[in-house]
């Protein structure tokens, strides 16, 4: 297991009851941070300031009450070493990667590509599988693009390519993406070379960036040096992508006949800077985003701010995958979309007294990932049976933990998994949320190293859905949701219903154009 701190039961619990209060106070205090500073559009690039809970621990030491001491200045220069270090070997990367897709593959006229009332969707492409398959599969608006096709809707795809960037694969991503159904335009064939010297000086004067925002805020309380600290923690920790999509949002924004952007948004850093730099070119131009995942309480960047709205970086509409998450605070109106990732959910009976197995699904997380397997290694009644644990697709093989000897990772689809599985044991997972919509009843595993990220709705608890801090309370929720469902069965389908209506909604051809107000070209 990654060496971390761990925690006592009663603070994880205690942490999970406070938990609401924190991520109310933590929100309010960032927001009255950014406010000003994402007047520096910089700054829009601070994964502090996104106020995304997984890429720094601003909301987890203000939970865990783990006040930081006064800054150190070896702590300053060390993180402002490692930070030149890394940005600037990534910077010369990209750059050489610029160079070789300007110099070896061949000009397009990407004015004709966005062509009159163009749709810009913006979406992720990961560069592993792009490159394994040799083809472009939309995998996270699946359904949209042949919807677009079949409507005769003039539409492009800009990738936010997820993965790393080199001189080799550019040319290989090109040629891919050249032989795309779907008409592709990359960052590449946007950016100028006087957005790579942008860039650099971007790279060069973020950390003063940073250090102007610290030096004026108060250093008296507990909160504020949580601040400080991460501040200058993360200096060391940024990435240049949204720096780059700042300048691929001004020009993108210089092509007069895009008609709108469609994009999959989390109201991250890279979002925010494509926004950002669309808005100030061509301040009308419609923005909608698409959140078409599951949502839970600590994510908070996904919920766009009154600063974002003021400072040019929010979208127009906002979609969300289902009525339940039509509710949460936003500055900018809500409506329903459509789950394009969970559509077989629509194609499978809500079941109950056919299911009998335990699976595991593991997260994006790594140490989250050995947490769950190592609760479960010491719940007798989950250790002593045969158990199929599918690992995040992202995931690394050699980053995966090692498995009790009777379990066995499998690469089995995951709804073929949840047709038979009485119990799903995982964590921070969509597919906990996908399980309990089809009649399988879920067990959440509490963090041990942070707060838990639950995706569950407020309905069912003891019903459908247990949350276990430790090994005897997974074991005691395994025995009593078992129980319960062999008594219960038609409480389990009522259930298994309200989660499939509250957190989804169907993707049919014409609820994607009625969603998208679709119109089709003669």
């Amino acid at each position: 297991m990654p060496k971390t701190v761990l925690y006592s039961v009663d603070d994880l619990k205690r942490c999970y009851v406070r938990l609401p209060q924190v991520v109310k106070q933590a929100d309010e205090y960032l927001q009255g941070v950014t406010r000003e500073a994402y007047r520096n559009c910089r700054l829009i690039s601070n994964e502090v300031l996104s106020r995304n809970p997984h890429t720094n621990k601003f909301l987890h030491r203000l939970l865990f009450e783990e006040y930081s001491s006064p800054l150190h200045l070896q702590n300053l220069i060390f993180s402002v070493v490692r930070y030149y270090v890394g940005a600037t070997s990534a910077y010369l990367l990209y750059l050489l990667a610029y160079i070789a897709y300007r110099f070896f593959v061949p000009s397009r006229d990407v004015g004709n590509i966005l062509d009159e009332n163009q749709y810009v969707i913006d979406t992720f492409v990961p560069i592993a599988d792009l490159l394994k398959i040799g083809r472009y599969e939309e995998i996270f608006f699946q359904g949209l693009l042949k919807t677009f096709q079949n409507h005769r809707v003039p539409h492009v795809v800009l990738p936010k390519f997820l993965g790393r960037l080199t001189p080799f694969s550019v040319i290989k991503i090109h040629k891919i993406l050249h032989d795309a159904e779907t008409p592709v335009v990359t960052e590449f064939d946007l950016l100028k070379f006087s957005d790579m010297c942008r860039l650099l000086i971007f790279v060069l004067l973020y950390p003063f960036d940073v250090l102007s925002i610290v030096w004026r805020r108060s250093w008296y309380g507990e909160i504020d040096k949580i601040f400080v600290a991460e501040m200058i923690e993360g200096i060391g920790c940024t990435s240049i992508q949204g720096f780059r999509r700042y300048f691929l949002g001004r020009r993108l924004g210089k092509f007069k006949n895009i008609g709108r952007v469609i994009s999959w948004s989390e109201n991250q850093t890279i979002d925010k800077s494509l926004f950002r730099g669309l808005r100030e070119v061509k301040p009308s131009i419609p923005i909608t985003s698409c959140q078409f995942f599951i949502a839970y309480l600590p994510y908070l960047c996904m919920h766009v701010t009154d600063s974002d709205k003021q400072h040019g970086m929010a979208p127009d509409c906002i979609l969300v995958n289902g009525p339940a998450y039509l509710n949460s605070v936003s500055s900018v109106p809500k409506r329903l979309g459509v789950s394009l990732r969970n559509r077989d959910i629509f194609c499978r009976p809500i079941q109950c007294d056919e299911k009998n197995k335990c699976i595991i699904f593991l997260t994006y997380f790594v140490q989250l990932n050995f947490e769950i397997v190592d609760l479960c290694r010491r719940a007798p009644s989950v250790n002593q049976q045969a158990v199929a644990v599918r690992a995040h697709p992202v995931s690394p093989t050699k980053r995966l933990p090692r498995l009790a000897d009777t379990w066995f990772y499998t690469n089995q689809d995951r709804f073929t998994l949840l047709d038979e599985a009485a119990i799903l044991i995982t964590s921070e997972s969509s597919t906990a949320v996908e399980a309990a919509s089809l009649g399988t009843s879920v067990i959440i595993v509490a963090s041990q190293s942070t707060f838990t990220c639950n995706p569950m709705l407020d309905v069912g608890l003891g019903e459908i859905w247990e949350i276990a801090f430790n090994p005897e309370e997974l074991e005691k929720s395994y025995h009593h949701l078992l129980n319960y469902r062999s008594r219960n069965s038609a409480r389990i389908m009522e259930l298994a219903s309200i989660y499939r209506q509250q957190c989804f909604v169907e993707p049919t051809s014409q609820n994607i154009v009625d969603v998208f107000r679709l119109r089709q070209v003669s």
